[in-house]
């Protein structure tokens, strides 16, 4: 049984090899990785990293010296782990774990300062531009 327009499943395949090798050349040359999905091509930055990544891209490109981090998910410690390597190399870092039920322990026990919810680093972030 054919489904869809006659002709179309028959030059699919063609068209797929076509596309495929096309987004991978474009990937190539671009630093890319090809994400294949259904009929999809998704081309995305090979070098993926994680919230640590960028904190540590962030310190490095403004030179900063110091560094407040809040989070609130597993995600998060890689975060807190980059600012405490600013530490170690004597710059001022406060991490801030912004408390939930969903906040995992290890992110509370390494952070500096402790809030409420969002509303409690709403008033965090207040209260230091006073």
């Amino acid at each position: 049984m054919q489904t869809g327009p006659p002709g179309r499943q028959s030059a699919l395949p063609a068209a797929s090899r076509t596309l495929n090798a096309t987004a991978r050349q474009v990937a190539e040359r671009n630093g890319l990785e090809v994400l294949l999905g259904k009929l999809v091509w998704e081309l995305r930055p090979a070098v993926r990293g994680d919230k640590g990544d960028a904190v540590r891209r962030i310190i490095g490109e403004s030179n900063a010296h110091s560094v407040i981090v809040a989070g609130d998910d597993l995600g998060d410690l890689s975060a807190f782990a980059a600012a405490f390597e600013l530490k170690a190399r004597g710059g001022d870092v406060l991490r801030v774990a912004v408390d939930s039920a969903e906040a995992p322990p290890a992110l509370i026990d390494q952070a500096d300062v402790i809030v409420d919810g969002p509303p409690g680093l709403l008033e965090f972030l207040r209260r230091l531009l006073v």
